[in-house]
């Protein structure tokens, strides 16, 4: 019965955070999945993840989805790529810095060259005050792309972070030149002393 039980609480997890977002349909298709969980669809997992940043889901949600497509063995490396990257922003989204940290390493053996998820792993290590290891990747991340607006929004929130308030405004008005209609960049970037024409 705990095999059974099992299946229950999957099939009841899926329905709610499907049925939460107004997928009533997709609900319905999940509950097959569940009751047979080694007829997982691995990208169709991977999709419902992804939806759960959007439409009222849940990070929840999102760890489910995500789980159930790397656990599918139906994924390509790209896919992969994708499911560690979006699980490990449900881990960030619910507190779970290490979690996410995990992913984002998983994610980047896979794909070694991507600025982006070196940006996102370095604002996870932001938030865990983990200072040293959030620098040396929002500097790999402009290796990369230097010309990666978030990478120095977020080194310029680690600077900030360091008390190196030179340092910080240099990135915040580099993140404004290169994009100049974010909300959040504007925002310091203008706190900075940037034109705001």
């Amino acid at each position: 019965t705990g095999e059974l039980d099992l299946q229950t609480t999957r099939q009841v997890e899926v329905v709610l955070a499907l049925e939460q977002v107004g997928h009533a349909a997709l609900a319905r298709l999940a509950v097959q999945a569940a009751a047979d969980p080694d007829d997982v669809d691995g990208i169709y997992e991977n999709e419902l993840c992804h939806a759960q940043f959007f439409d009222g889901g849940t990070p929840q949600a999102a760890i489910l989805h995500c789980t159930r497509a790397l656990e599918s063995g139906d994924l390509s490396d790209g896919d992969l790529v994708t499911a560690r990257v979006n699980r490990g922003i449900a881990y960030k989204l619910n507190g779970q810095l290490e979690l996410a940290i995990e992913d984002y390493t998983e994610a980047l053996t896979l794909a070694p060259d991507a600025g982006d998820i070196y940006t996102t792993r370095a604002n996870a290590f932001l938030e865990m005050a983990r200072l040293d290891a959030a620098i040396s990747d929002a500097n790999k991340a402009l290796a990369f792309n230097p010309d990666f607006a978030p990478a120095y929004f977020v080194r310029g929130r680690i600077f900030e972070a360091l008390g190196q308030n030179g340092f910080a405004r240099d990135d915040f008005l580099r993140a404004y030149e290169l994009a100049p209609d974010n909300a959040d960049i504007q925002e310091k970037a203008w706190a900075y002393g940037a034109n705001q024409n």
